[in-house]
């Protein structure tokens, strides 16, 4: 009993902040690229999992940028997105005032085309927000990650399932 609540609640709790360019449900999209911005990769995984079951051509990445220089340079993120049809910027707010290796994917996903790029942030909702502004695609999960939170992020993402949750700042 305690479990299907507890699912139930996760599932409820997942709001579909922004949808401004209606990217999701993601239709026609084979290969996701998730570029993982949290304190660990553990999420990313998780939902890089769910995705490869059902079907979909699915890579994790946490380097994008120059690693010795610790600069991103916009050719080499062409390059990159131009392999997948959707980009997932799966992040949390831990990393956030840090200078670290997530806190410069932060940035760096500022390069990513908005047309294909998801926003799932894990963290406070007024993160979103403030960093990313200007994105028209952002998913408000209002739990922690785990299996059951990836696999309803899954569902949302592909349209097995309506986002319910209601943004406390919209």
């Amino acid at each position: 009993f305690a479990n299907r609540v507890s699912e139930q609640i996760i599932r409820d709790g997942i709001c579909l902040c922004r949808n401004d360019n209606n990217l999701i449900p993601i239709h026609n999209c084979k290969k996701i690229l998730i570029i993982d911005a949290t304190d660990n990769d553990k999420s990313a995984y998780m939902l890089c999992d769910k995705f490869v079951r059902r079907g979909f051509e699915t890579d994790v990445k946490r380097i994008i940028y120059d690693v010795p220089s610790r600069v991103c340079w916009q050719d080499d993120i062409d390059e990159l997105q131009s392999k997948y049809d959707v980009v997932i910027l799966n992040l949390n707010t831990d990393i956030a005032c840090t200078w670290s290796e997530p806190f410069m994917l932060i940035w760096a996903s500022h390069l990513f085309d908005k047309k294909k790029k998801i926003i799932v942030n894990y963290g406070s909702p007024f993160f979103a927000e403030d960093y990313f502004p200007e994105d028209p695609t952002i998913i408000e999960t209002n739990a922690s990650p785990s299996d059951e939170l990836a696999n309803a992020l899954a569902e949302g993402i592909i349209g097995e399932m309506d986002f319910k949750g209601h943004s406390v700042i919209l």
